[in-house]
């Protein structure tokens, strides 16, 4: 009975052991992508194409490789643009615009996936991108056993509010190639008045 019990007890332990290890895996990949979309990236946009919005104000650099198309109202309401990257169709980034109303963080929690809490984490960090009553969140979501990791940048002056939005899906290695360019498009952004 003995036996049975301190087997019981050093297999527990190398599960707790096993999910440590896991964990700190997972915290430090999460780190690490926080930190290079949180620095301005050293990447050549001198030959960038820039998307120019003068309804609502800005204007944003993108890789010259990618297509901007607009994608119309949905239903989580703004106008939308998709980045289409011709060479891998799977990648998913979205631009929502909108005007800015009242309750700017309260707005952040709304928007997001209503499962959260429910298998789904998000978390939401302050951002300093630009100086000038400019406003920046980055919200990174995913789930327990992370087959998705998405990224949303909310940036906002006193009259509009951009949701730039990359999802991971599956392929894990695909996404962490755009990281680089998604981050330099997020910190190129330059509202106009």
């Amino acid at each position: 009975m003995l036996a049975v019990l301190a087997g019981g007890f050093w297999t527990w332990k190398s599960g707790q052991e096993k999910k440590a290890e896991v964990g700190q895996w997972e915290n430090q990949q999460a780190e690490n992508q926080k930190q290079a979309l949180n620095q301005q990236v050293e990447i050549d946009t001198s030959d960038w194409k820039t998307y120019r919005d003068e309804k609502y104000g800005f204007e944003i650099r993108y890789n010259p490789a990618w297509e901007i198309r607009d994608a119309g109202i949905s239903a989580f309401g703004g106008e939308w643009l998709s980045i289409h990257i011709p060479e891998n169709p799977s990648v998913i980034i979205q631009i929502n615009r909108r005007e800015f109303k009242k309750g700017y963080l309260e707005w952040i929690r709304n928007q997001m996936n209503p499962l959260v809490g429910k298998g789904v984490k998000m978390e939401i960090i302050g951002d300093i991108l630009m100086n000038n009553d400019i406003n920046a969140w980055h919200v990174i979501s995913s789930d327990d056993i992370q087959t998705f990791k998405a990224h949303d940048y909310y940036i906002s002056n006193k009259k509009t509010i951009i949701v730039i939005h990359f999802s991971e899906i599956y392929e894990k290695e695909v996404y962490s190639g755009y990281l680089s360019d998604f981050g330099a498009m997020v910190h190129s952004i330059k509202f106009l008045y």
